[in-house]
């Protein structure tokens, strides 16, 4: 019987019924995304079976799956609901058909009942029962013919997918509703904060009104109170210490994250913040004249670490003046030192020159291919460099003076971040000729130098000007000549006379006024000159340079003569000493045949009346190109096996009680480095390693190993 009556059931149509729930489904689930995962909602959408009371449960999940997958599922469902709703209802059928059998006999239909021909026999009781059960269902309607439309209606996986939308809308809408309250609470915080940030953009503008004077560079923060006040830098509890005793009130730089954690916003009545994102960050610290202090450049910020003085900063002051009127005391100053006070203003060409020079370099801070040389008097080049060009271009700390000292530097070190240069008289040593060289060539014409960082060549920029005051020592510039401007200060007497008076006077006139005037005058003084319309007027020509080289050939001999003197023990040359206790040491040393190394250079300047040499050993650097007397061993002399065994290769040269015991040079029978032998398996123990290979050695490969083992041990114990 169960077969029969699903065999005449109307056949079912389950592609509809899965395409109904999917359109439901497909019409009710939002879009996929993660963050609904933690709206708080049922983990699975259930229903309950009213006959069984079995709870059949769809795992949520499953519906964000892909159609297939969801289809198949739902399916195997359904099928296993309709399988039971069909078997209740079939019970249900045999027990009528039972009782109506008992109670009514089947009769045969005649034909004016029934248009049906009769097929109640053995072959076709099929047919036969069929017809039957279609009766029987006919008269019962809503038990059988309409099982499909209940299924549709009522059915347990209708009931889960309406439950499941029902708590889908439901989570959505609790969703929504706390996002809104959300959205609210926002409201409300920004309404809160809305005037802190903007009090902490109006504070950080108040500071930064004339000149950026908070910024943060590498983890700290700066400030100062104006332009060119004193710079703090510090932690922001410490900055917000100093600005708070600036503007007395308690200011705190702070990020938002604190004010939300903190939640002090309602004291910002006696509190005020400056937001950590309202500060400009500066991303380097560069040297370049050019810019002002703070400039952007391919949209980095950059803080220059050349600072210009308030003469200076005139260069960035649209002047247009092209007048020619020469005023002023620097003017005047200019005028007196070229010897041009009293010519008309069109016949002053040494004065427009030096205009030239110190204008261009004001305007652009670029220096120029020409150098300027003022000779003849040491004390007025002094007050030019320091009165002028240092108070304009605050040179005491962009500026060097190359002496015998700084030429001991690294090129590299004497040019970085520096605008001004001045070369002096300097012990003519072949290291030091060979260094000033190199320098004109890397100011003058190069405008870099080369220097090695971390294994890689690097251009370290040159910018700086050249001023050249050597009056003894310029012959040894000579390859340079034509890119000199020539000033020649004939009378240092009549200068300061026409001027002031006296030295002191002069100094007292280039008072700030002065500069002042004077800087405002370079802001404007031929303005549209480019460097190759600036030329040099008058070139250390030929004359200049025959002086020069009478000097330095003056300079030589003076030299030589010394050098003889010494030699010959020539005590008559020394007469200028005679009153002086250096004659007794001299003449004592001459009697046992040695000079004291220690009192050269004194002896030099007694005798030339010459300041060149600033140091006895520069000069006796001097004195050993010249003659190999000045290059002999002195010291007691020791050599070392691998064990630091010591063997004693040369005594030195003995000293006396009158010479205080000072370090003697024999003027004959001396011993040179190169007569020392340096035995197999040893190395020499207090030489420098310039020293080292001056003198002979047995075994010179031997050596070289032991000596980058004694350099290595000796760096070792300094360490520990």
């Amino acid at each position: 019987m169960e077969e029969n009556i699903y065999r005449n059931e109307p056949p079912y149509n389950d592609e509809y019924e899965l395409d109904f729930l999917d359109e439901e489904h497909d019409r009710n689930e939002p879009p996929h995304n993660d963050e609904y995962e933690d709206i708080e909602s049922p983990n699975y959408y259930e229903y309950e079976d009213e006959d069984e009371d079995e709870v059949q449960i769809f795992n949520k999940h499953s519906v964000k799956g892909d159609s297939s997958g969801r289809i198949a599922e739902m399916e195997k469902l359904f099928r296993q609901a309709l399988l039971r709703d069909c078997a209740d209802e079939d019970e249900d059928i045999d027990n009528n058909e039972n009782q109506q059998n008992k109670s009514n006999a089947i009769e045969p239909l005649s034909d004016e009942k029934n248009d049906v021909p009769q097929k109640f026999n053995s072959q076709n009781s099929e047919y036969v029962e069929a017809e039957i059960i279609e009766t029987q269902k006919n008269s019962m309607p809503v038990t059988i013919a309409s099982n499909m439309q209940m299924l549709h209606t009522s059915s347990p996986i209708q009931k889960a997918h309406d439950k499941g939308i029902a708590t889908y809308n439901n989570s959505m809408a609790t969703h929504y509703a706390k996002e809104n309250a959300q959205r609210d609470i926002s409201f409300t915080e920004l309404a809160k904060f809305s005037p802190l940030e903007g009090k902490s953009r109006f504070l950080v503008e108040q500071i930064n009104k004339n000149d950026l004077c908070l910024w943060m560079y590498k983890d700290l923060y700066y400030y100062k109170a104006a332009k060119n006040a004193t710079l703090s830098k510090g932690d922001k509890n410490y900055i917000s210490g100093i600005i708070s005793r600036r503007l007395n009130k308690a200011t705190r730089i702070v990020s938002v994250k604190d004010i939300k954690k903190e939640d002090k916003i309602i004291h910002d009545q006696i509190e005020q913040y400056i937001f950590e994102y309202h500060i400009d960050i500066v991303d380097n610290e560069v040297f370049e004249p050019k810019e002002e202090e703070f400039f952007i450049k391919d949209g980095v910020w950059y803080r220059n670490e050349f600072l210009y003085t308030q003469y200076l900063k005139k260069r960035f002051d649209n002047i247009n003046n092209t007048s020619k009127i020469y005023d002023g005391f620097v003017i005047d100053f200019l005028e007196n030192i070229t010897n041009e006070f009293n010519q008309d203003n069109d016949d002053k060409p040494f004065t427009r020159a030096i205009l030239n020079w110190l204008s261009y370099f004001f305007q652009k801070m670029e220096s120029l291919h020409i150098a300027l040389v003022l000779n003849g008097s040491k004390r007025i080049a002094d007050i030019f460099w320091k009165k002028l060009i240092q108070k304009i271009f605050d040179s005491e700390a962009y500026s060097v003076t190359i002496d015998d000292d700084v030429l001991n530097k690294p090129i590299e070190e004497i040019v970085k971040d520096k605008i001004f240069f001045r070369i002096v008289d300097f012990s003519p040593t072949k290291k030091n000729i060979d260094k000033i060289n190199q320098l004109l060539e890397a100011i003058l014409i190069d405008k870099y130098v080369s220097s090695v960082v971390s294994g890689k060549t690097v251009k370290v920029p040159v910018y700086g000007q050249l001023l050249i005051s050597a009056d003894e020592t310029i012959s040894y510039m000579d390859e340079h000549f034509d890119l000199f401007e020539y000033i020649n200060i004939e009378n240092e007497e009549q200068v300061i006379i026409n001027l002031a008076g006296s030295k002191p006077l002069l100094q007292l006139k280039f008072n700030d006024e002065a500069i002042d005037i004077f800087s405002t005058y370079l802001s404007f003084w031929n303005k549209n000159a480019n460097i190759d319309s600036i030329a040099v007027v008058s070139k250390f020509n030929t004359q200049n340079n025959m002086l020069s080289e009478a000097k330095k050939e003056n300079f030589e001999d003076k030299i030589l003569n010394f050098i003889q003197a010494i030699k010959q023990k020539d005590i008559n040359y020394f007469t200028k000493l005679k009153d002086s206790e250096l004659y007794n040491s001299l003449t004592s040393s001459f009697e046992k045949n040695c000079v004291i190394r220690k009192h050269l250079l004194d002896y030099f300047k007694a005798v030339n009346d010459s300041e060149v040499f600033k140091s006895n050993t520069t000069f006796l650097e001097v004195l050993k190109e010249k003659d190999e007397l000045f290059t002999q061993e002195v010291d007691k002399l020791k050599a070392i096996d691998e064990n630091r065994v010591e063997q004693v290769l040369f005594n030195g040269n003995p000293t006396y009680s009158e010479a205080k015991n000072e370090k003697l040079l024999k003027i004959t029978e001396y011993t040179l480095p190169e007569d020392i032998t340096v035995p197999k398996n040893h190395i020499l123990k207090s030489k420098s390693k310039k020293q080292r290979f001056e003198y002979k050695y047995e075994d010179i490969e031997t050596a070289n190993i032991m000596y980058e083992k004694y350099d290595a041990d000796k760096k070792e114990e300094k360490e520990s």
